[in-house]
């Protein structure tokens, strides 16, 4: 009998997580805010290869006039050559500091005016590879907090330079 029982509650609890919908995660934000990416997003890269980053911007239809890309990476793996400008959509720069000691890369940029583009170039990071590196989520990250204007961020062309990434 208590075989019975025991089967019995194994098969219902089967059943509802055959029956129970399926979960998909996602991230939710909001979705009127400017956003900056990375391509390419991945790569194989091979120890004293070069190779390039282009970062852009898209103002989601917002008018904006400066930014913010602050990146960190694993200094082992990577060295930051230089960072070009050319064709950047931001045409004065406000900062431009690579530390390959800490694994890190700060570019400030603004216009006169405003920018509003969903695919303008910030800027193109060349790289050098030190080592053979597997792609990784974390490579090349954006130092990023919601809200905090000292570390990677948009700014409104609104007289108050108010963050939207």
């Amino acid at each position: 009998m208590t075989k019975i029982k025991i089967f019995v509650a194994l098969l219902s609890i089967s059943c509802i997580f055959l029956l129970a919908p399926s979960a998909n995660a996602s991230l939710v934000g909001n979705t009127s805010q400017a956003t900056m990416s990375l391509s390419p997003e991945s790569g194989t890269f091979n120890a004293n290869s070069q190779f390039q980053i282009t970062v852009y911007i898209n103002t989601n239809g917002r008018n904006v006039n400066a930014v913010a890309a602050h990146f960190n990476y694993t200094p082992g793996l990577f060295e930051v050559v230089s960072v070009d400008y050319t064709g950047s959509v931001f045409t004065m720069e406000a900062e431009s500091t690579i530390n390959n000691s800490a694994g890190t890369v700060k570019i400030s940029r603004g216009v006169t005016g405003s920018v509003n583009t969903s695919n303008g170039k910030i800027g193109v990071l060349n790289i050098k590879g030190l080592v053979a590196a597997a792609p990784s989520s974390d490579n090349f990250t954006f130092n990023f907090t919601a809200g905090d204007a000292n570390k990677s961020n948009v700014f409104l062309n609104d007289q108050q330079g108010t963050p939207v990434l």
